[in-house]
């Protein structure tokens, strides 16, 4: 990721464009990239922190409504998803909700963010109409790609909170891809920092293991409200930079 990061950095460059470019590299050169990015790790870091920054336009509100839910039986969030995330089933309206998000983006990524085949590019995609069968089938085979259940329906539920955002906010715009591995990402650490206020964030790392199993085991809508600060974290990363 770090060498990833680096590459796209200096070429200006997507980050699964920039790994399809280190991939064709011979191994000479990948290791002289490593020992450059060994020689300070943190600077590597912040290219990083770098490509994952969202650059917003229009007025945000950063406050949307929550999932309608219910509780399931068991009480167990992670055997529930697991259930949801095998039959890979999907709410109605899922595929057109999808193509308007579509609309805010240059694009999204469902899976692996290094693998192009994963992206769905907005120019594109609109040409199709939101109700073709040809779009459900693409979104579909990009979720079937991801192999956890569980991890399936937390996709799922990140797309329904990216859903929710832009018809909260009409004219918001992000000019960049929305990678739902990113976004899930920084929302397992917003989970885990306002569960335990009294760590420092440099003592994260340490407990990552422990914050996705919470998060697994948190509700959509405390997942949701999670998603909704780390995206504005990314916007508001890049507005201080």
């Amino acid at each position: 990721m770090l060498l990833t990061s680096e590459l796209a950095g200096e070429q200006s460059l997507s980050q699964d464009e920039a790994f399809e470019i280190l991939c064709c590299e011979p191994p000479h050169k990948i290791r002289s990239r490593l020992r450059a990015v060994l020689t300070d790790v943190e600077h590597a870091k912040a290219a990083l922190q770098r490509t994952e920054q969202l650059h917003v336009s229009g007025r945000v509100q950063w406050t949307v409504p929550d999932p309608l839910e219910r509780s399931p039986g068991n009480g167990d969030w992670l055997q529930h998803r697991i259930r949801l995330g095998s039959l890979q089933k999907v709410p109605r309206d899922f595929y057109a909700g999808i193509w308007s998000l579509l609309q805010h983006c240059r694009g999204l990524v469902i899976g692996d963010k290094l693998e192009r085949r994963n992206r769905l590019n907005s120019r594109l995609v609109l040409e199709k109409t939101p109700g073709e069968r040809n779009f459900a089938t693409l979104v579909d085979h990009l979720l079937s790609r991801i192999e956890a259940p569980e991890y399936r329906q937390l996709c799922c539920e990140c797309l329904l909170s990216l859903m929710a955002f832009v018809e909260t906010n009409t004219d918001v715009r992000f000019d960049d891809d929305l990678a739902l591995d990113v976004v899930i990402g920084h929302a397992v650490r917003v989970g885990w920092q306002h569960t335990h206020p009294s760590m420092e964030l440099n003592e994260y790392p340490k407990h990552k293991a422990h914050a996705w199993g919470q998060f697994y085991l948190a509700s959509p809508g405390d997942c949701r409200r999670w998603q909704v600060i780390a995206l504005r974290e990314l916007a508001e990363q890049n507005r201080l930079v």
